[in-house]
């Protein structure tokens, strides 16, 4: 049996614009207790606190030395390593595409998820708006979609759609704009009954993007160990629904953003990460990449010798990644393969079953 813990940095649920949080990331460990506890001795025993914590190790330089001398030995041992990486900003864009412009675009004929037209779209948006119509305009149609989507009322409705109908001195920014506009043209404020509960909450849906992942190369039974102080600890009776044997078997997706079903967990255990040396290991590889993420994406800040240091020593550990990029292309985007069905469908019925 395959052993897998799992912890996170950044989760601000379903706030995606939290100024603090910009980064959220999930560290997965294919290890067992014993090997953690010999690393976190090799590595971290002049650290006298009972409990590792990333945020607490960046304190002090020589504490950041211990972090960067545990990043090397990774860095040499990624077998047993699968980090998620997702830019908030850039996922609650991807949310606009997926719940706003893509049933619109469906209207049309158009099947916007074929080839990587979602993605391409979200990109567009993403580097586009700011520019054409302002960073102002931008944050606030960002900051007006959340709230929409997290109180799903007429007057949120009505306030986020008034400021997409803003007419703009730029007109790519109008054309841009009307992408979106086209969910109020085409569908009106029934849209909004479509996206499940908490839909702007991230952490679900990179867990089982990197469980994914794992069982792609895992043929054993997989016992996955999490933080009982996590998100997941609220929604477990939903990850153990979508994660049991018992899900019919099924490929879902398009091209190469695809995943067999089932994954298969033969259980979730919640545990107290101050119990386990994995945990507190995968928090402080966690915690490492939400800090390059930050220091990589903000300026870069040459003053920043621990952003500047872990970026170098991670940098070139392959990561899953929900992040703004510049393709727009199925060539530019790796998006040319073959479509299997719709994942939110599929996920969603395994969802309305134990409802």
């Amino acid at each position: 049996m395959a052993t897998i813990y799992l912890d996170e940095s950044g989760y601000t649920g379903q706030d995606l614009m939290n100024q603090d949080q910009l980064f959220f990331v999930l560290a997965s460990l294919l290890i067992n207790e014993d090997e953690s506890i010999a690393l976190k001795r090799d590595f971290f025993s002049k650290v006298k606190a009972k409990e590792l914590k990333h945020s607490s190790l960046v304190g002090s330089e020589s504490q950041q030395k211990l972090v960067y001398h545990f990043l090397e030995y990774i860095r040499e041992h990624t077998s047993i390593l699968k980090v998620g990486v997702i830019n908030k900003k850039y996922a609650l864009v991807c949310q606009i595409v997926d719940f706003l412009v893509e049933p619109a675009a469906r209207k049309y004929g158009v099947e916007l998820y074929d080839k990587g037209g979602n993605i391409a779209t979200a990109n567009i948006l993403f580097n586009a708006l700011p520019v054409v119509t302002s960073d102002t305009f931008f944050r606030e149609l960002l900051f007006l979609f959340q709230q929409m989507m997290r109180s799903r009322t007429q007057e949120n409705y009505n306030k986020f759609f008034r400021l997409a109908f803003q007419r703009h001195e730029v007109s790519t920014g109008n054309e841009l704009m009307a992408f979106i506009q086209g969910a109020h043209n085409e569908i009106g404020p029934s849209i909004l009954e479509s996206p499940p509960d908490n839909a702007l909450d991230i952490a679900v849906t990179l867990a089982l993007l990197i469980m994914g992942t794992w069982r792609k190369e895992i043929r054993d039974e997989i016992t996955l160990v999490h933080d009982a102080s996590s998100n997941m600890a609220k929604q477990k009776y939903i990850w153990d629904a979508i994660t049991s044997p018992n899900v019919p078997e099924k490929v879902v997706g398009w091209d190469r953003r695809t995943m067999s079903f089932p994954i298969r967990l033969e259980k979730t255990i919640l545990e107290k990460s101050e119990n386990s040396a994995s945990l507190q290991l995968a928090d402080v590889i966690a915690g490492a990449f939400a800090r390059s993420a930050k220091w990589y994406f903000d300026k870069q800040d040459p003053l920043d010798d621990y952003g500047k240091t872990i970026t170098r020593l991670i940098g070139e550990i392959p990561i899953l990644s929900m992040l703004p990029g510049t393709g727009t292309t199925p060539s530019e985007l790796g998006t040319t393969g073959s479509n299997y069905e719709n994942p939110h469908i599929f996920i969603g019925k395994i969802i309305r079953s134990i409802k």
